[in-house]
């Protein structure tokens, strides 16, 4: 399996207090070229009308996308 080194990232901020932050690279999964793909995370916060901050935090990779924030709800406990 060939390691890839390839990297990206960005992060910005406008005008309006929005807040970008990405990083990301290739990640191959299996043992030919072709299963490979980008795997990546970041967050983007922004203040609500209250006033409020919100963040979200997410990962994109194998595994599908996910995003987590103090104002997302989650699923209750495992019983």
């Amino acid at each position: 399996m060939a390691a890839h080194n390839h990297k990206i990232g960005c992060s910005f901020e406008t005008g309006h207090g929005i807040v970008v932050e990405e990083s990301g690279s290739q990640k191959q999964v299996g043992n030919l070229p072709k299963e490979s793909g980008a795997i990546s995370s970041g967050s983007y916060s922004y203040t609500n009308p209250d006033g409020s901050v919100i963040t979200v935090h997410w990962v994109a990779d194998e595994n599908g996308f996910k995003a987590s924030g103090d104002h997302l709800p989650t699923p209750p406990p495992a019983g």
